[in-house]
């Protein structure tokens, strides 16, 4: 009866053990890993692309790769801060927390939640980048990320808000590798065509208010993405005006010939 409990004991011990451990990679997977040309890429075997881009793993601990968590970077992560309307996680396809909630009631609350925590972080450095999730899956949904332009301004932020509540919740903070966000961000998303949705596994982020911390770059592809939404519109409306002169001109010739047909 001894040993059967003691082999119960092992079983579950070693069960637990590989549940959460990633498994060891082969030689030549450590070969892939350390060719800077590979790492990151697709062709990394032993790290994790999507969490190398994102910082955020749907798989978690239970990952087949190497989560390669930074010592200290200039970006933070708090996972799952924001919660606001429109954010539940879907439970099948067919169940849409948004159909509920207006994009007007969205945007309002979203706008709320940036005014009372944006003066917070800007209080210990420069800011680069803050972007907000408004993705569904658990390990996106409603991540915060803030990128300072000093490591040092990030180091004090971490110590000042790590273990701090808001609105109730525990903010668990950690460095994020992310610093590419060209490669972080969905930009399909950004121009209302991404066919994952919910489950896309790159940051679909809010618009920030007047662009603000979204980075050069962003803010000078998405000026350019309503400057061609806008020429659109103004192409649009010219021909849409060139149908109605067209319409009328007709309508007047009709009038004249029917008024000729009387005579």
């Amino acid at each position: 009866m001894r040993d059967q409990l003691q082999e119960q004991r092992e079983f579950r011990r070693q069960a637990q053990s590989i549940r959460w451990r990633n498994p060891v990679q082969d030689q030549n997977a450590n070969d892939v890993a350390t060719d800077s040309r590979s790492y990151g890429t697709e062709k990394d075997t032993l790290n994790c692309a999507f969490f190398l881009k994102t910082g955020s793993c749907r798989y978690g601990d239970a990952c087949s790769k190497f989560h390669p968590y930074p010592p200290v970077s200039t970006t933070l992560l708090i996972k799952n801060m924001y919660d606001g309307p429109g954010m539940s996680e879907p439970t099948d396809e067919d169940n849409d927390d948004d159909l509920e909630h207006s994009e007007e009631e969205i945007r309002e609350h979203f706008e709320k939640f940036w005014y009372d925590i944006v003066p917070e972080f800007k209080k210990f450095g420069d800011i680069e980048q803050l972007r907000i999730c408004r993705n569904h899956s658990h390990h996106l949904r409603g991540n915060v990320y803030i990128m300072y332009k000093k490591q040092e301004d990030a180091l004090r932020a971490f110590q000042a808000f790590h273990g701090r509540y808001y609105a109730g919740k525990k903010l668990l903070i950690q460095y994020s590798p992310v610093v590419n966000w060209k490669s972080a961000v969905c930009g399909l998303f950004t121009r209302h065509q991404c066919e994952r949705g919910k489950q896309c596994n790159f940051l679909h982020v809010f618009a920030n208010p007047a662009g603000e911390l979204e980075g050069e770059r962003e803010r000078e592809g998405r000026d350019s993405r309503e400057r061609d939404r806008d020429s659109r519109d103004g192409r649009d409306n010219r021909e849409r005006d060139r149908d109605s002169h067209r319409e009328r001109d007709r309508e007047r010739h009709r009038d004249r010939d029917r008024e000729r047909d009387r005579d």
